[in-house]
């Protein structure tokens, strides 16, 4: 798996289901300057996600939170 690092755009957590779900499931972990591996990514009209694991859990967050 490849490894990138959380800028200072990251929201400070993950989302834990579909970026788009009406579910929210916000996993609190990390913080700007924590490497993360990219699981899988996945373009939207546009839009970049980015599935990452960190301190042993996944969740989606957008390309712009990262370097």
């Amino acid at each position: 798996m490849r490894t990138i690092t959380l800028n200072n755009n990251y929201a400070g957590w993950l989302e834990g289901v579909s970026p788009y779900s009406c579910i929210e499931h916000k996993i609190q972990v990390g913080e700007p300057g924590d490497k993360v591996k990219i699981v899988s990514e996945w373009i939207d009209d546009g839009i970049h996600w980015l599935l990452v694991e960190t301190e042993g859990v996944q969740g989606w967050i957008l390309i712009e939170e990262t370097n």
